[in-house]
């Protein structure tokens, strides 16, 4: 007999509730929706020549469920924990509430194969459909786009009730499979406490949750959420019931586009989004540039960077087809560091690069090698697009088929840059680095730290790449005119060659000189402190374009901290892990340098030792 099923809480239990819905919270529960469920289907695709097929559906008001229909698939057993104590719910909705649904259906894909009886992870064994509904903050995904197992939670967190159903029909055997899940807190009813997590289908004697394979009842599901699926189509179909009302089809079309234009482009990825009017949305290669007029919301750069995009995704240089004509090859750094060198620039590449910048674009290759404990070296490499425009705007970051979006921060003046990672070794190492949200690469993270030599130093060449390239590009008449930043911080040179180096067997005791007194005047900014660095953030009186300084260094008992500070001490480029309205960012020692028109800018600087105290010294200046 199929039915929702909550296990008791035994009184040797821990009550440990699972806090990694907190992992998504960097962007809205739309963004996390279409990352996750995408990157989910894009890594089951089943036939590579074909692209991936994903449909998203809301049902409300007409098209919602009935209080009968709710009845059947939510009965006593389920409503008694929706409406227990200290489950968690917010917004719960009544048992006699029409019920809004989303639907989420991915096809060319090869459904949740595997053991539907396995109970827990099997070294060298990829099993989905126990990854999928057995395990939490564990992948089974081998050299995947996602490996931190923590994905599929964004499903239920996008309902009201915290709950899911999902149907699968799979490829390996032909079979479909219906589960539901829930994902609570641990609860009480009246004096019985039970566990987080609930299932809808039926159990073992033993009490081992199965899934329902009736087809009866499976037939009568997909009758029920309007769920079309021929009985051999493998693939996967969620359906997301009481669906968040912050979540429309809007911000779902938008949000694909933002996420995965990358994908769609290069023919991976086509996109239907359909309204509860059963009007569809199409995002395919042959519709997204003319879509991108049509969808509210786009930032400008957004169609900047996809227009840019095309110059890559449509030319030979992306396989193993490279013109020599077109493309500039850097030279590999020759130690394990990975150092940004002017002799990486061989052969006249710097001009190449300024020749193609003049007629358009500039695409080039910058191979690198990975260095990896117990393995021996393996090269790789990723490519650089570039073309000048008249704005400033961060570089995007494409690993393989997914967006990085804080993998650098910096600006670049004057240029748009697209960095697009798609050789084997290199997208693995990334992937390793990855946070459990795929928005940033951590040298510090779970699956990274301790399997890489010189791993950070890596990630750091990565990161900085698309600066120091245009670094090199600079001439003479382009650099920083050191009398302009003077207006900014003095740095009183000491002990230095022509160079700027340490003269042999001296040190370098250059200090930052701050000015003595800063006069308080109009407020255009404001400090304040986070738990491991702090927040610089506009105020009321910035009104036009100023100059801001930051000036940061570790507190001492004597003397100036700020001319003591030490490059070991901390590097802020590592740093600035948030901002908005932040134009021309640079950095220099221990200072952050940028500009700002916007009373609604910010600055987040974060990652110091939390044993130390940090003195912060922001000065403003305005342009001229």
């Amino acid at each position: 007999m199929t039915s929702w099923k909550y296990i008791k809480k035994q009184p040797f239990e821990k009550n440990k509730n699972s806090i990694q819905d907190g992992f998504f919270h960097s962007g809205t529960e739309v963004s996390a929706l279409v990352r996750e469920a995408i990157q989910n289907s894009l890594d089951a695709q089943l036939d590579s020549n074909k692209p991936v097929r994903i449909k998203f559906s809301i049902r409300d008001k007409s098209n919602a469920l009935s209080h009968a229909e709710n009845k059947k698939w939510f009965g006593p057993e389920a409503w008694s924990h929706y409406n227990s104590d200290n489950n968690g719910l917010v917004n719960t909705p009544k048992e006699s509430d029409e019920c809004n649904y989303l639907i989420f259906e991915d096809f060319n894909t090869t459904g949740l194969n595997g053991n539907i009886e396995q109970d827990a992870r099997r070294k060298g064994i990829e099993n989905p459909f126990y990854s999928f509904f057995r395990a939490e903050g564990e992948s089974g995904k081998l050299n995947k786009l996602g490996s931190h197992g923590l994905g599929k939670i964004v499903f239920p967190m996008c309902s009201r009730i915290r709950s899911i159903f999902t149907l699968t029909t799979r490829s390996d055997d032909h079979k479909t499979y219906l589960v539901g899940q829930s994902i609570l807190k641990f609860h009480q009813i009246h004096t019985t406490t039970f566990h987080p997590d609930g299932w809808y289908g039926v159990f073992r004697e033993d009490g081992f949750q199965l899934p329902v394979d009736n087809q009866s009842i499976i037939d009568d599901f997909k009758d029920t959420f309007k769920i079309i699926r021929d009985d051999n189509e493998s693939g996967l179909s969620i359906i997301i019931p009481w669906l968040d009302e912050d979540i429309k089809c809007e911000e779902i079309i938008k949000c694909i586009v933002e996420e995965y234009y990358p994908s769609i482009m290069d023919s991976m990825l086509e996109a239907e989004i359909i309204n509860n009017n059963d009007e569809v949305f199409l995002l395919d290669y042959n519709t997204l540039l003319d879509s991108i007029d049509q969808i509210d919301g786009l930032d400008s750069s957004l169609k900047l960077k996809i227009n840019l995009a095309t110059d890559f995704y449509t030319s030979p240089l992306t396989g193993e087809l490279q013109s020599k004509e077109n493309l500039t090859v850097l030279d590999c750094p020759a130690t394990k560091k990975h150092e940004w060198k002017k002799e990486l620039f061989l052969n006249n590449s710097i001009q190449k690069i300024s020749d193609d910048l003049e007629n358009g674009v500039a695409i080039i290759k910058v191979p690198i090698t990975i260095y990896q404990k117990e393995h021996n070296p393996v090269d790789s490499f990723f490519h650089v697009i570039l073309k000048k425009i008249e704005t400033s705007i961060k570089p995007t970051f494409i690993r393989d088929k997914l967006i990085i979006t804080n993998a650098a921060l910096y600006t670049t003046p004057g240029y748009i840059a697209i960095v697009i990672i798609r050789d084997t070794p290199l997208t693995r190492f990334l992937g390793h680095a990855e946070t459990p949200a795929h928005t940033k690469w951590d040298p510090l993270s779970q699956n990274f730290k301790g399997r890489y030599d010189y791993g950070r130093e890596l990630i750091r060449y990565v990161s900085l790449g698309v600066k120091k390239i245009l670094e090199n590009l600079q001439s003479e008449d382009e650099k920083v005119d050191s009398v302009a930043l003077s207006n900014f911080f003095s740095i009183e040179h000491k002990n230095l060659d022509k160079e700027g180096k340490a003269k042999k067997g001296e040190k370098d005791t250059s200090k930052v000189v701050l000015p003595e007194k800063i006069i308080k005047g109009k407020s255009y900014f404001n400090e304040s402190s986070l738990s491991d660095g702090f927040k610089i953030s506009g105020a009321q009186d910035l009104e036009f374009l100023r100059k801001f300084s930051i000036f940061v260094a570790y507190d001492l008992l004597r003397g100036n901290p700020f001319n003591k500070w030490n490059a070991a001490d901390f590097d802020l480029e590592d740093m600035v892990t948030d901002m908005k309205h932040v134009d021309n960012l640079t950095f220099l020692n221990n200072s952050i340098n940028f500009e700002s028109n916007n009373k609604d800018f910010y600055i987040k600087v974060q990652g110091f030792d939390t044993r130390r105290d940090v003195k912060v010294a922001t000065k403003s200046l305005g342009s001229k």
